[in-house]
């Protein structure tokens, strides 16, 4: 019995020490496979110049950059400018707008200018017949005639005058005739001219004496046809509008300034002018007058100015945000203001490292209508996407492509 109990106590004891084993054995194999610690922290990020960290990087093609045309700049050290900025409006230069009519009633013979063509000065637009235009000519040859025979009568009457033959106040009664008909040639030719012929039309009919059937209708500006009222066989007066043209190769923004703020505007100040159709446009032009004059009502005083539009992006009627330049301050890193993307609270942009481009945390400073102080976060030098990155955020948010070839997430 005694025998038993001990060796029953012997197999408990072994038993013990057999797990006792296993349990230090396993914890040495455990503690043999784990990592050491903050190696995988240190992989998953790289620490910025600037402190921060960036973001795993995204890889795009060039067939994907193309596709959403994708654009960097570089972070540079820029004066961040002062600016007061208001509301406008676009209307074109007051000499470089005109309405064509016909100055004299008839019939449109011919057009020879479509809605949207361009035109120069002194373009033939079109041709009326008259019957008042023939009946100036007809009364313009008649005078000529009439000048002509005065004319001879004139140097006869001077010759008999000279041999004593003719008494003086016949020659002095000729020459007053002669005068008064010259008068008479000079204010037809004046009407001629008026209506539009060319000095060397008018000259034509003195020397020929051949009537110009049609009355020819020519643009007095250069610029773009925008309204055409004129049709062929259709009759105008004086008063009906053939065709509008306006030249906008360079046309008025204009705006009111507050009364409080018009000493920080000068003659000649560079403006930026803004449209909602090309947002991503800046034109650029002068303040070239200042109103002497205060709205009574508003309390503001207006201001215009020109501005060159040589693609005629900015078309009359159009509203603007015009920003004047007042001040260009201390110089600061900055990029511009479309490079920056904002997620919560982060303001943020993506930096181009070799083939990849990485999202990077920036603080902000202060700003103008083109660019932003980046306070930390970048250096000048780095390259910033200003366009495209739009896609960028969604494909790392996505963590897929961005639509357009090889772009994803490493």
């Amino acid at each position: 019995m005694m025998i038993k109990k001990i060796k029953k106590t012997l197999s408990l004891g072994l038993l013990l020490l057999f797990l006792l084993a296993l349990f230090l054995g396993g914890r040495s194999f455990l503690r043999g496979s784990e990592t050491v610690p903050g190696k995988s922290d240190e992989a998953a990020s790289e620490e910025t110049p600037s402190g921060g960290t960036m973001e795993e990087g995204i890889h795009l093609s060039a067939e994907a950059a193309q596709n959403i045309g994708l654009q960097i700049e570089e972070v540079a050290v820029r004066a961040i400018e002062e600016l007061m900025t208001f509301t406008g409006g676009i209307s074109p230069e007051p000499d470089q707008e005109v309405f064509v009519t016909s100055r004299i009633p008839g019939k449109v013979e011919r057009v020879y200018v479509n809605l949207g063509e361009p035109v120069k000065q002194g373009q033939l637009l079109a041709e009326i017949r008259s019957l008042d235009f023939e009946n100036l000519q007809v009364e313009f040859f008649r005078e000529l005639t009439n000048e002509e025979l005065l004319h001879i009568d004139r140097e006869r009457i001077r010759n008999l005058v000279e041999k004593k033959i003719a008494a003086s106040k016949e020659l002095a009664k000729v020459e007053s005739d002669h005068k008064k008909v010259e008068g008479e040639i000079n204010g037809l030719k004046n009407k001629l001219l008026l209506l539009g012929l060319k000095e060397e039309e008018v000259e034509r009919l003195v020397q020929t004496k051949q009537f110009i059937p049609v009355l020819p209708v020519v643009a007095p500006i250069s610029g773009q046809v925008v309204e055409r009222a004129a049709t062929v066989g259709g009759t105008v007066d004086p008063q009906d509008k053939m065709f509008h043209i306006i030249n906008l190769s360079r046309v008025l923004v204009e705006g009111d300034i507050p009364e409080d703020r018009g000493g920080m505007i000068r003659k000649g100040q560079e403006v930026r002018v803004r449209v909602s159709t090309y947002p991503d446009d800046a034109f650029t032009g002068r303040v070239n007058y200042i109103s002497d004059v205060v709205d009574p009502q508003k309390r503001t005083i207006h201001l215009w100015s020109a501005v060159p539009n040589p693609d005629r992006k900015l078309k009359p009627g159009m509203f603007a945000r015009v920003s004047v330049i007042t001040e260009k301050k201390n110089e600061a890193v900055a990029v511009p203001i479309r490079a920056i993307l904002e997620e919560g609270a982060e303001r943020f942009v993506f930096v181009q490292n070799g083939e990849e481009f990485i999202r990077q945390t920036v603080v902000l400073g202060v700003r103008d209508d083109r660019y932003v102080e980046v306070k930390e976060g970048l250096m000048p030098g780095d390259q910033v996407v200003t366009r495209g990155n739009q896609q960028l955020m969604l494909a790392q948010m996505s963590g897929g492509s961005t639509g357009g070839g090889d772009g994803h997430t490493h």
